[in-house]
Formats: structure tokens, C-alpha cells, sequence
């Protein structure tokens, strides 16, 4: 180095080059949690009923995975929006093991249940065609004594007298009547029935009673009670999608790469300036100025003229510098190339146009 040469070097957001490996790595985690998750995850189904417990996991195939602990439904139900369509589904669960109760959490689509790396969430909801409560008002037939209001739910018994109790034996949501029998065409309620049975403790007979009445099998005139249904609570399922996918952390962990390295790709440029100033044979200084920009050629080459053009604005304003010291022009080239390596090859019959090694005065 001459104590009377210098070179001035510039760069911006180096950084940028590490787009193309990030971008690469994403795609490999993202493809080893896939792999881990065909080998070591699973995805099930399980419908339960409120106050019911599983730890069993329908798989694909008719197939059943144990869990190490149950899950139990404490609650499930439906909002509607005004005009009657869902609007979510819900359900309160909790997680059991040993007796004791682990976890507790109400449920939404989108906002599981995750305990021990398994995810519980919302798939459906819907009625059983079983009922929770059956609500009747019952009344002496001989029109003795106050009105009764009873709830009962199936195979529930409750006590109208000393002497006369009353069963809800079934309900069939949808009756249909054939070979002389009732059938339950479907478990939409649409067409219910309710088979009640009042005994007398004392003599011991039966009578059948139907809401509604149905000919050939009720025997609503020798009940010592008459029977009004006043409002029906029925049962409802929730449906639990239940997952286990070790290698989710892997794709996440490669989305989020993926994500930083494409912004990098499209959004950050790495650019490189630098300027000579070379004395030719005739002892004229001449400014060769060059840049570089790994990508978004064209709007670089707009930021390196209006540099150069600004340069030499500058160099002609100044005045106070002797003659013989002025420069008297400017040469430059914008040397625009998506790798180092390709600038040289293009450029290696020229070495006056090479990045100058940067070095201070």
C-alpha cells in the first residue's frame, strides 16, 4: 500500500445471504417432523356424554388406542346465532388419572385440550336421541289431590302416593308402529313417544301408559294417574378429535424459517459500493466508482447513477481545491451480479474494474 493511494468500501445488509440456507433448513425440518409424525403420531376420535369418562381413543382401521388417563365431559352444549344457524360448539373437560383430576378446560374449535402431548379438539356436536330429563305433570284421575310436576330421566322411578309409583321405562324420539311393535325410525326427535309404567306397591299390577296414546299398547284409561308431557331436555354427544404429533415443533419451527428467509429473499438485497481514485499517464485523477447487488438489478442501477451523479455534483462544486487537484471527470460503471463469482469471470479480462481490496490511508 502507497501512503498516497487509498479505496473507499461499502456494503449493506450482508446478512441477506443467509437467506438461501434458511429457506433450505425449513424445508428439511419440515419435512423430518412429517417423517416423525408418520411414524410415531396418531389422530382418533372419541364421543362422549356429559358425566361420561374415557380413556380409549377410536383410531382409523376399527382400531383403539389406551390413553394413560381418561378425559371425562362435564358439560357440552351449542350458541346459536339469531337466526337459529351455530355459531360454536363447547365442551368442559376435564383429565383424570388415578382419581384425581389433573386438568380442567372448556373447549373450543380451534382451542383444544393438550395434556401430555395429546391434543383434544372440538369436532362436532349433537343430540343422542336419548333424553336427560322428561318433564310431566301428573294428576289423580279421580281428580283428588294437587296437580305433580315429575322429571324423570330413563328407567328413573318416582313415588305419586304411599302406594303408586310411575317409571319412565323408554322414549323413542321417532315412533313408527309395525308388526305390533314400536320401532324408532331415527334418532331425530320428530316423532316422539314416552312408555310409562305406574304400579300400585300393594297389588302389584302394571299399567302402561303412552304419551301418546297409542292404540293396541297403552292402557292410559286404568292408570289410577293421568299424565301430561310438559317439557323434554334432551341428551347431547361431543364429539373429541384427538391427536398426537410429535414432530408439530419441527414443521412449525420450519414454517417460521421458511417465512423469514423468503421475506429475505424478496425484501433484502445485498449491495456493495466502493470508490478508486486512479492517476493516469497524463497525471490526470480519474474516480472509478462500481457496486454490486445480489438481486432487484434494475432498481440498483437507478440508486447507483443517481449516486454517481450526485458524486459528481459534488466534486465540481468544490472550488477551494487547486486545479492541477480537481477531477476533471468521472468513470464509472455499475457492475450488477447476482454472485461475486459471476462478477469475476464476466469481468476478468478488465482488472481495472475489480472490487478494490478495501484499505484505509
Amino acid at each position: 500500500m502507497h501512503s498516497n493511494h487509498f479505496s473507499l468500501f461499502a456494503e449493506r445488509n450482508r446478512f441477506s445471504e443467509m437467506a438461501v440456507y434458511l429457506v433450505h433448513a425449513s424445508l428439511l425440518l419440515i419435512f423430518f417432523g412429517g417423517i416423525v409424525d408418520a411414524l410415531w403420531g396418531w389422530r382418533g376420535f372419541v364421543t362422549l356424554t356429559k358425566g361420561q369418562q374415557s380413556s380409549v381413543v377410536e383410531l382409523r382401521g376399527n382400531k383403539q388406542k389406551s390413553l394413560p388417563f381418561a378425559v371425562r365431559c362435564d358439560g357440552a352444549g351449542q350458541e346459536n346465532y339469531p337466526d337459529g344457524t351455530p355459531r360454536k360448539w363447547w365442551s368442559q373437560l376435564a383429565v383424570v388419572q388415578d382419581g384425581r383430576e389433573l386438568q380442567r378446560k372448556q373447549i373450543v374449535v380451534n382451542d383444544p385440550l393438550v395434556f401430555s402431548g395429546i391434543r383434544f379438539y372440538q369436532s362436532s356436536y349433537g343430540p343422542t336421541g336419548k333424553i336427560d330429563k322428561l318433564r310431566l305433570s301428573a294428576k289423580a284421575t279421580d281428580g283428588a289431590g294437587e296437580k305433580q310436576d315429575l322429571a324423570l330421566a330413563v328407567n328413573e322411578t318416582a313415588a305419586l302416593d304411599a302406594d303408586t309409583t310411575v317409571q319412565l321405562a323408554e322414549f323413542i324420539p321417532d315412533y313408527v308402529v309395525g308388526d305390533g311393535q314400536v320401532y324408532a325410525r331415527s334418532n331425530a326427535v320428530e316423532n316422539p313417544a314416552a312408555h310409562l309404567i305406574v304400579t300400585s306397591r300393594k297389588s302389584g299390577k302394571h299399567v302402561n301408559f303412552w304419551l301418546p296414546a297409542l292404540e293396541g299398547f297403552a292402557e292410559n284409561a286404568q292408570s289410577p294417574y293421568q299424565f301430561e308431557a310438559v317439557d323434554l331436555k334432551l341428551g347431547y354427544f361431543t364429539g373429541l378429535e384427538v391427536s398426537h404429533e410429535p414432530g408439530r415443533w419441527a414443521v412449525w419451527t420450519g414454517v417460521v424459517l421458511l417465512g423469514v428467509g423468503l421475506t429475505l429473499v424478496f425484501y433484502v438485497a445485498h449491495t456493495r459500493f466502493w470508490a478508486v481514485p486512479v492517476r493516469q499517464a497524463n497525471g490526470k485523477l480519474t474516480l472509478w466508482i462500481g457496486g454490486t447487488a445480489n438481486r432487484n438489478r434494475d432498481a440498483f442501477e437507478e440508486r447507483f447513477r443517481d449516486l454517481a451523479t450526485k458524486i459528481e455534483a459534488e466534486l465540481k462544486s468544490q472550488k477551494e481545491v487547486p486545479a492541477q487537484e480537481r477531477v476533471p471527470a468521472i468513470a464509472w460503471g455499475a457492475l450488477l451480479h447476482r454472485r461475486k463469482e459471476s462478477w469475476r469471470r464476466a469481468h476478468e479480462s478488465n482488472s481495472s474494474l475489480r472490487p478494490p481490496e478495501p484499505h484505509s490511508l
